[in-house]
């Protein structure tokens, strides 16, 4: 090949691998990650004993840390589900700055799910009792699936 010829294969990689690291910087939450912050059968103490370490990188290379901008994605994302952004939000919760505490507040008063919003506030105003029944009421992992039929 020559000149020309090799620009064009070489474009089209270079275009691939920034698609790919956009996906990885803006895409969907992996698989490890997700079960990670899924409650599964534990209870909600255990549950928010778990996600209170995830972002904890101290705990050698057997331990899953999540970047704390990962998390924030979760935060963010409307299209996840309603637990996985509550356990992003309590992994968040133990070193939130002001501004991010706020930022829980201001998500509190624009998320369409109620249950969310009482979740987000609590993380805000750091209430652990208003926390813990916020996550009392979110909806069962049944609920959600039957909700999206």
């Amino acid at each position: 090949m020559q000149g020309a010829d090799v620009d064009v294969p070489a474009r089209a990689l270079a275009q691939r691998i920034e698609e790919a690291r956009e996906r990885g910087r803006t895409g969907e939450l992996g698989a490890a990650t997700s079960a990670l912050l899924a409650r599964g059968k534990r209870s909600i103490g255990e549950w928010m004993g778990a996600l209170a370490q995830i972002t904890d990188t101290a705990g050698g290379f057997r331990s899953s840390a999540v970047p704390r901008d990962q998390l924030w994605r979760v935060v963010d994302d409307a299209t996840a589900t309603t637990e996985l952004r509550a356990a992003a939000a309590i992994a968040l919760r133990r070193e939130l700055g002001d501004d991010e505490r706020t930022r829980f507040r201001v998500a509190s008063n624009v998320s369409a799910e109620p249950a969310l919003r009482k979740v987000f506030l609590a993380v805000g105003e750091d209430d652990e009792r208003e926390l813990t029944a916020a996550l009392e009421g979110l909806p069962a992992p049944a609920a959600r699936s039957l909700r999206a039929w």
